[in-house]
């Protein structure tokens, strides 16, 4: 099967023996960020930053020419709000990945009670190394559009290994890259058509309705669910393309980070 045919696949969300699992994340995401929309935590306002960006943008020797240059115009409400959509966001990377570990504990004959359970004991990893990989990505953020594919692409495979296989920190990382090799390409771009679907579907409804902003928040929050968990289903396949029939002899390590 090709990466489109792979993309297609990850869309079938509610494709598992226990359907309420991946029904009641998917919910939850719609939730959170329903509330986000309609109730933006701190000042979602950044007229006045992007007004500074603008006039000194378009001549920098302001900046050097003026004896005491006006600062970014930067409220304590912005920070609180940018704060709160990265913790976000991260949110909803881990629940991408519980997603991931339900699927492939389906795909086992697991228990729904046995993949949140390995889940909830083996997150900290997966948490630790987004972590990890978020830091090094903000350090280098004039570069940032060009790695987030190349970390897609060489580390995708890291949190099923952590999740699934119970592999360490570095041993999964390592594991990763070298798992990936004639895979990257396909992933990216299957990974690609399930933003295309999102951003398609956010900007016809952005479109169709401007006079509706509450149910435009409503609908791009069930986009961002469906985005999640589609996302999550998608990791799992490629785990099951590359390794099936072949299941990790090596379940049974303990060190987390090796």
């Amino acid at each position: 099967m090709n990466f489109l045919g792979l993309a297609v696949e990850s869309l079938k969300i509610d494709k598992l023996k226990k359907r309420w699992a991946g029904r009641g994340i998917f919910l939850l995401v719609f939730l959170v960020m329903g509330l986000i929309g309609l109730f933006p935590p701190g000042d979602p306002d950044f007229s006045r930053l992007y007004a500074w960006v603008d006039k000194y943008g378009n001549n920098p020797t302001l900046l050097y020419s003026t004896a005491t240059p006006d600062l970014p115009d930067i409220t304590i409400g912005n920070v609180i709000f940018v704060l709160v959509s990265l913790f976000v966001f991260f949110v909803l990377i881990m629940l991408s990945f519980l997603y991931m570990r339900i699927y492939l504990g389906d795909w086992k004959g697991e228990k729904i009670a046995s993949s949140i359970s390995a889940y909830l004991r083996r997150g900290w990893i997966a948490a630790a190394f987004l972590l990890i990989l978020g830091l090094i990505l903000l350090t280098t953020s004039f570069f940032i559009y060009i790695l987030i594919p190349v970390v897609l692409a060489f580390f995708f495979l890291t949190p099923a290994f952590i999740l699934y296989d119970k592999r360490g920190l570095i041993r999964s990382t390592a594991d990763s890259v070298l798992s990936s090799r004639g895979f990257r390409i396909p992933f990216l771009l299957s990974a690609f058509f399930l933003l295309l679907m999102y951003y398609s579907f956010d900007s016809i409804c952005s479109f169709a309705l401007g006079d509706y902003p509450e149910a435009g928040v409503l609908l791009n929050a069930f986009a961002i669910a469906y985005l999640v968990t589609a996302f999550g289903r998608l990791l799992g396949i490629y785990y099951q393309v590359i390794f099936n029939p072949l299941i990790a002899k090596d379940k049974d390590q303990t060190n987390p980070f090796i």
